[in-house]
């Protein structure tokens, strides 16, 4: 099972969204928390007006549940799920307006569950913290419990991917030896001495550096 999560605004676009049909064979209204919506315009019309006194530009939580192609979850299934991410999240159970849509797409089942983050009783926003880690850790502790499949890792990621870091090491070390040779002490360049003073031009101009660096500390250091 995979879930995903993330944070939207927008409450008519949430609903037409999940009201369309789209690609999907079939979209079906599981759930609306809110007992005096009779529909997903009236529940989203009643979440804006929970919403509305705050200053939160991001007030829906929206997530994913898509099990298994080859399994189908009961609607009991996917409340417990939802209960679960809402400890996860922090979500006092009653306490947030949430919705659950059922689509089904190419005969495959998954769910759309949006929660108003703006809680009825204290009229705050909650902010859910990592909530893309905790939807995978209530994944994992679901399936578990319920006797779910794992969703399968992509075969050859990883054998694809390491071309590309050898390519990227390599190129870092290369860059690393050209900052170094870069900024390699004048003093390891060996130049042809000066008839005059006997001293090699590169020698002269590293003196020069010093004896000005020394100057600048305000007399803390005498050059003879």
């Amino acid at each position: 099972m995979i879930i995903k999560s993330h944070v939207r605004g927008g409450y008519r676009a949430a609903a037409d969204y999940l009201k369309q049909q789209g690609k999907n064979e079939s979209v079906r209204l599981v759930e609306i928390s809110d007992t005096s919506a009779r529909n997903l315009d009236e529940a989203f019309r009643n979440m804006w007006m929970v919403g509305r006194t705050t200053r939160c530009s991001k007030p829906l939580h929206h997530v994913s549940i898509n099990p298994h192609k080859d399994e189908r979850l009961t609607d009991d299934q996917v409340r417990k799920i939802c209960e679960r991410l809402e400890e996860k999240f922090g979500y006092r159970h009653g306490d947030h307006q949430r919705v659950i849509i059922e689509h089904i797409r190419d005969g495959r089942q998954h769910f759309h569950v949006i929660w108003n983050r703006v809680s009825m009783r204290t009229g705050r926003p909650v902010w859910p913290g990592q909530h893309w880690n905790k939807s995978k850790q209530a994944a994992r502790e679901m399936e578990a419990e319920l006797g779910l499949k794992r969703p399968e890792p992509r075969r050859g990621k990883k054998a694809r991917s390491r071309p590309k870091m050898r390519a990227r090491k390599k190129s870092a070390r290369g860059s690393r030896a050209d900052v170094q040779g870069a900024h390699a002490p004048a003093e390891k360049i060996i130049a042809a001495p000066s008839a005059a003073t006997g001293m090699s031009s590169t020698v002269r101009h590293s003196a020069d550096i010093h004896r000005s660096f020394y100057r600048q500390r305000a007399g803390r250091f005498t050059i003879y």
